[in-house]
């Protein structure tokens, strides 16, 4: 992969992180406690979806610390809501994030068939489908 395809990927917010990891050796979280509790998915995904690149970006690289600590970051915040991995899913997919993919299938197993139902999962390729509906069978 070229480094162009790097820009088309990872937006800037993930780069402006990367930078501050490697000046600060921390990674600056996102909004936490009220703030988050009082967002709506929409705005949870703009400020969780430049971990995703990041966690990617540092697969590709080999940046296992940057990897694990946006990792842990994606994980402390997945569980607020369903929708919120439903949208992690498809964007970790997408990317070929297999770790945070089944994590988010998990996590979205025991509302597999209001998903179903609702047709939440009939934009999702069939594979997908599939990863969740054996995490909702072994869940049972």
């Amino acid at each position: 992969m070229d480094l162009g395809k790097v820009g088309t990927v990872v937006d800037w917010q993930a780069l402006i992180k990367l930078v501050q990891w490697f000046y600060s050796d921390e990674l600056p979280g996102p909004p936490s406690g009220c703030l988050w509790d009082n967002m709506d998915d929409q705005e949870k995904l703009f400020n969780l979806q430049p971990y995703v690149e990041l966690y990617w970006l540092a697969e590709f690289w080999i940046l296992e610390n940057i990897q694990e600590a946006c990792f842990n970051v994606i994980m402390s915040c997945l569980d607020s809501s369903w929708r919120l991995s439903i949208r992690i899913i498809k964007m970790a997919y997408n990317l070929s994030l297999w770790k945070l993919v089944d994590i988010a299938a998990n996590l979205m197993a025991p509302s597999y068939r209001q998903l179903r139902d609702s047709g939440e999962l009939e934009e999702f390729d069939d594979a997908l489908v599939h990863l969740i509906y054996s995490a909702s069978i072994q869940l049972n």
